[in-house]
């Protein structure tokens, strides 16, 4: 049997109803860590978070997409998807929820024209509706707030973060929605020291993220207590 993962927890937000053709793998509960150890060279007063997208089936927020996007195709009795993901890694997710599901994948050059298959890329509403869930996720874990910074490594997901805070603030949920920055920097030694500091498995990808937070740190742009949260890539 599947586990509903994040679906369970948003269903009514995104549309599914009885967790009618859910797919899920366990994703969606993604850790918010402090990481307010590593702020004390600057001394910055506010909040700082690590939220580790890594931690997933697929070892990458993609999941979360994935599991919308497949979950809506098989409540909306889709028989084949045919992903058209420009990076190979998002193909590869979307077609192990597939497999799960029951659901044909149509390969780069089948008709994907007819009325049962769906097409899916980075611009689908199911898709990007399952990455917007990373926001709802930090909210939640934050105690029903939004940070006043959020930063992560991909402009896909800064979109999505976008759409996600957005939705809570229609909702009333939400007072205001958080400054969304791409975390774009070179890897950098003190990086790594701060990932194994705290125990996260370091990368290349994720100590150029966390190279881009502490830069900002350096430079003052934040005010105190103001929270910031990173989003750590795979």
């Amino acid at each position: 049997m599947s586990d509903p993962g994040l679906i369970d927890r948003y269903g009514w937000r995104l549309g599914f109803a009885a967790l009618d053709g859910v797919v899920g793998l366990g994703e969606g509960r993604t850790p918010l860590v402090s990481a307010e150890v590593l702020l004390a060279p600057s001394g910055y007063r506010g909040e700082l978070y690590f939220h580790l997208d890594f931690v997933a089936p697929h070892g990458s927020y993609r999941d979360r997409g994935a599991a919308v996007a497949v979950s809506a195709a098989k409540r909306d009795r889709r028989s084949a998807i045919a992903p058209r993901f420009d990076d190979e890694r998002s193909r590869a997710v979307v077609s192990a929820y597939a497999a799960r599901a029951g659901v044909s994948i149509l390969a780069v050059g089948d008709d994907a024209a007819g009325a049962e298959a769906l097409t899916l890329d980075e611009s689908s509403e199911t898709w990007r509706a399952g990455l917007a869930t990373s926001a709802w996720d930090v909210f939640d874990q934050l105690g029903g707030r939004a940070p006043e910074h959020h930063y992560c490594a991909s402009l896909e997901l800064v979109r999505a973060l976008g759409e996600g805070y957005a939705a809570l603030r229609r909702e009333g949920c939400a007072s205001s929605v958080p400054r969304l920055e791409l975390a774009s920097a070179t890897p950098s030694e003190r990086g790594h020291a701060a990932l194994l500091r705290l125990g996260v498995p370091a990368t290349a990808t994720r100590a150029a993220a966390v190279e881009a937070v502490l830069a900002a740190l350096d430079e003052q742009r934040f005010q105190a207590p103001e929270a910031v949260v990173l989003s750590l890539p795979e």
